[in-house]
C-alpha cells in the first residue's frame, strides 16, 4: 500500500475536527472516524503513533482557515513535540490525548479530536432528530475529581437521581479514572475549563454511581440504566410554566440549535402552553448548532413575525459558545428581553 494510501486512510479514520470556522460549519464535519475501540487499533498497529499524529497535524495544516495563526503559534514546533510524546505508544486513546494536547496549543474553538462512537453516540443521532443510547450527563475532572455535569432533563441520568455537581467516587466499583466508561468528551482542549469525558454505555447495563452531593457530606449509590433518549426530547420536556407569587413564567431550555425541531418546539411553545405567562425563562445554556435555527429562533421574538414580545430572561453559562454565542450576542444586539 503507497504511502498516498496510507495517508488518506488514516485522514478518513481520524476524529471529526471543528475547524474553527462559523457555527454552521459544524454541521458539515470534514472526517469521522477517531482512534476509539472500534478500529483505532488496527490503524494504530498498522501505521504506528507517529504517522497518526502526522496526518492529525496535515488535515489541520490543510484546512485550518488562518494559515497566518498556525504559523505565530508555531504549528511545525507543535508536530515535533506530539511526535516526542506519541513514540512507542501504543494505546489509542493515549495517541488520542496527545493530539489533542497539540491541537490545543493553537488556543481556538471548534478545534477537537472526537472518538468516533462518542460522535455517533452524543452527536449524530441529533442531527438526526432521533435517540441514541446514552447516559445523558457528562462527567468533569476539576482538580483531580470527577463531577456530574450537563443532567439533561429527563434523561437516564436525571431519571436515576443525578444532579450537577455531584462528586463520583466510584462507577460499578471503580474510581472514575479507572473506569473503561469514560472517554474524551470532546471540548476544546485549547480553551480554558474543565477537562470533560463521555460516557460509554449500552442499552442494559445498569451502572451504580458512587456519589456524594457536597463537600463531606452523606454518601448515596444511583443506579443509572442507560437507554434512547435524544436532547431534542429534553427540550421538548423542558416546556412548563412556573408560579412566583402572583406571576407566570414560562421555561423553555434548549440544549442545543443542531436541528430544526429545535425551533418548532420553541414555536410551538410559545404559542401553546407558554402563551398565557407573564414572562419567559429561555435557557440556552450549552453550546452548539446551526445559524439557521439560530435565526428562525430570533425570528420568534423580534421583527415583524414575532410572536412574542413580553419579558424575557435568557440564560448563559461559560459554555455558551458557537451558534449559541451567535444568539447571545444578537440578542443582546437588538436589545431583546
Amino acid at each position: 500500500m503507497s504511502r498516498i494510501r496510507l495517508s488518506a486512510l488514516t485522514s478518513a479514520l481520524l476524529a471529526l475536527l471543528l475547524l474553527a470556522q462559523p457555527a454552521e460549519a459544524q454541521l458539515r464535519p470534514r472526517a469521522r472516524g477517531g482512534l476509539g475501540p472500534d478500529r483505532g487499533q488496527e490503524v494504530l498497529d498498522l501505521l504506528g503513533p507517529e504517522h497518526v499524529v502526522r496526518d492529525a497535524w496535515r488535515m489541520v495544516e490543510r484546512h485550518f482557515f488562518d494559515k497566518s495563526l498556525l504559523r505565530e503559534k508555531g504549528w511545525d514546533q507543535s508536530l515535533e513535540r506530539a511526535l516526542t510524546k506519541a513514540r512507542g505508544l501504543s494505546d489509542p486513546l493515549e495517541v488520542h490525548r496527545v493530539i489533542n494536547e497539540m491541537l490545543g496549543e493553537l488556543k481556538v474553538s471548534h478545534l477537537a479530536l472526537l472518538e468516533n462512537d462518542v460522535w455517533r453516540r452524543e452527536l449524530a443521532q441529533e442531527f438526526r432528530n432521533q435517540p441514541a443510547v446514552k447516559a445523558g450527563c457528562e462527567l468533569a475532572l476539576i482538580e483531580g475529581r470527577y463531577y456530574v455535569a450537563g443532567v439533561a432533563l429527563a434523561s437516564p441520568a436525571a431519571l436515576a437521581g443525578l444532579q450537577d455537581g455531584d462528586e463520583v467516587l466510584a462507577i460499578d466499583g471503580q474510581a472514575p479514572a479507572q473506569s473503561p466508561l469514560l472517554v474524551d468528551g470532546g471540548h476544546d482542549p485549547g480553551l480554558p475549563g474543565p477537562h470533560s469525558f463521555s460516557l460509554r454505555v449500552e442499552a442494559g447495563q445498569k451502572l451504580a454511581f458512587r456519589v456524594r452531593a457536597s463537600e463531606g457530606g452523606p454518601l448515596a449509590t444511583k443506579t443509572l440504566e442507560p437507554k434512547p433518549f435524544s436532547l431534542i426530547q429534553s427540550a421538548r420536556e423542558s416546556v412548563r410554566l412556573e408560579q412566583v407569587g402572583e406571576s407566570t413564567i414560562g421555561v423553555i431550555s434548549l440544549p442545543h440549535f443542531i436541528h430544526p425541531e429545535i425551533y418548532r418546539i420553541t414555536r410551538r411553545a410559545l404559542q401553546g402552553p407558554l402563551r398565557e405567562a407573564d414572562s419567559l425563562v429561555l435557557d440556552v445554556r450549552g453550546r452548539g448548532g446551526s445559524s439557521w435555527v439560530v435565526r428562525a429562533i430570533l425570528g420568534l421574538f423580534s421583527g415583524r413575525r414575532a410572536i412574542w414580545r413580553k419579558p424575557v430572561v435568557v440564560l448563559t453559562d461559560g459554555w455558551t459558545r458557537s451558534a449559541k454565542e451567535i444568539f447571545a450576542h444578537t440578542w443582546k444586539e437588538r436589545g431583546l428581553g
